[in-house]
């Protein structure tokens, strides 16, 4: 296990010892990322109705099979909340920014979305 996947399974399980989950409204665009961040870790919150959760769990799943595939792609993983099972973490660390854009312009990301 390298430092950088060793240094992930603390954050997320730091990440779920918070009482509330950011909230971020549906149409908000991604914050910029500078060019030069290698690697880059990306977080997304998700929470699910409490009627599509087994839905949303094997779509993000899916997701997340997908990404690990993608060029550049280091890890990704999908964690689900023990407490709330309507809410997840989507974590992912890429190459570089441009393995990250090329993820995010890919047909199935843009489908995904």
């Amino acid at each position: 296990m390298t430092f950088h996947q060793a240094a992930l399974v603390p954050a997320l399980l730091c990440l779920f010892a918070v009482n509330s989950i950011a909230q971020t409204p549906p149409t908000a665009a991604p914050p910029a990322v500078p060019a030069d961040l290698s690697p880059l870790y990306v977080v997304t919150y998700v929470e699910a109705r409490p009627t599509a959760r087994d839905e949303a769990a094997a779509l993000l799943k899916s997701y997340r099979d997908a990404s690990r595939t993608a060029a550049g792609n280091m890890r990704s993983v999908v964690v689900r909340s023990v407490g709330r099972p309507g809410q997840f973490v989507v974590a992912a660390a890429w190459k570089d920014k441009a393995a990250w854009d090329a993820h995010m312009a890919a047909a199935g990301t843009k489908e995904f979305r």
